[in-house]
């Protein structure tokens, strides 16, 4: 059961029920993990962006392999997708080319494309926090 944000709506970027399972049920535990996660969205962008600036690859695939972490917490399909993109694009590209080099286009439009899916996602946890859950404590 998807548990909504207001009356016929339900979360477009997480999978709620996902992270309750996992945490057997507790929605205290779920409500502490989205608040420590909103404490750490801030950095986490913050990384990508200064790799982006900087075009500092390594840099770059360090904030998406932090990034993927958290969307698979709270099953976040499409960060988890644009991240796997962008990691295997960094991959593909010459070992001697990490340390600084160029952002191709397509990995530049996946880093934007995440990052704004990132912020999508922090916008739907944050309604989390507002949402009375089952298993509550």
């Amino acid at each position: 059961m998807m548990y909504p944000m207001e009356p016929g709506s339900s979360f477009k970027t997480i999978n709620l029920d996902y992270l309750l399972t996992n945490l057997g049920g507790n929605a205290g535990a779920a409500k502490r993990l989205v608040g420590m996660y909103l404490s750490n969205q801030p950095t986490l962008l913050d990384s990508l962006d200064q790799g982006i600036s900087n075009t500092d690859l390594h840099a770059i695939k360090q904030a998406v392999h932090d990034i993927r972490g958290s969307c698979v917490l709270f099953s976040a399909n499409t960060c988890l997708v644009l991240a796997r993109r962008i990691e295997d694009g960094l991959r593909q590209m010459a070992p001697d080319t990490l340390p600084g080099g160029v952002l191709n286009d397509d990995l530049m439009a996946d880093c934007l494309s995440l990052r704004q899916a990132v912020v999508a996602m922090g916008e739907e946890l944050r309604t989390v926090l507002a949402v009375e859950l089952p298993g509550a404590d």
